[in-house]
């Protein structure tokens, strides 16, 4: 059921030793402990799907067992947590990373804790990311998108955020130019570029840490 479900997961979160508040804000791991992260799933057959999921998932064992992070996994949209809001609300106001595909399971980021982080997986683009997951003045694409809608959330709630444009999908179905971007964007299965998850979540790491 979807409440056994949250269960479980809120368990797995709590076993970092966390202080688990009821508002946002509350919600921060104890001493050396390590950070939540929450990394939301989207089902089979829907739009902007992560195709190398099981690329995602082993390097977010890895940073589990390298003892960087507990790592939870969850569909918002699926059978068990799809009309359980509370449920969906619960494991994302626990989440001190919440990492997911663009798409409304972000949303909750709205009920993380102030100074907690948000890192999207976008599709491959070669043009439309210079709007939507722009680069700042330095080249990095930390909260420089605070006009785009969950970069501009996340300003809003205190968050840091990063959106990582995905690379090319395999089957070699790719367009080009703003105008093929515009119309197929919001719909492509994303590649998620494994190095560049990985860099950016030590960024977040070490952002967090200075933030204990």
């Amino acid at each position: 059921t979807a409440t056994s479900r949250a269960s479980l997961d809120a368990r797995f979160f709590l076993g970092s030793g966390a202080d688990i508040g009821t508002g946002n804000g509350a919600s921060r791991p104890l001493g050396n402990h390590p950070w939540r992260l929450l990394y939301v799933m989207r089902p089979k057959n829907t739009k902007r799907l992560v195709e190398n999921e099981a690329s995602v998932a082993a390097l977010l064992q890895r940073l589990a067992d390298d003892g960087r992070t507990l790592v939870a996994h969850a569909d918002f949209a699926g059978e068990e947590l799809a009309l359980d809001a509370a449920a969906q609300w619960r494991l994302a106001s626990m989440a001190d990373v919440l990492v997911g595909p663009h798409g409304m399971g972000l949303a909750w980021s709205a009920f993380m804790a102030e100074g907690r982080v948000l890192v999207e997986l976008m599709p491959h683009m070669r043009t439309l990311d210079r709007q939507l997951c722009r680069r700042g003045a330095s080249g990095s694409r930390w909260d420089a998108t605070p006009m785009y809608a969950y970069g501009g959330l996340a300003q809003m709630m205190g968050l840091r955020h990063v959106c990582i444009v995905g690379e090319p999908l395999e089957d070699g179905q790719q367009g080009s130019g703003l105008a093929f971007e515009l119309g197929t964007w919001h719909s492509s299965a994303i590649r998620v570029d494994v190095g560049a998850l990985e860099s950016e979540l030590e960024v977040a790491f070490e952002w967090l840490e200075r933030e204990r």
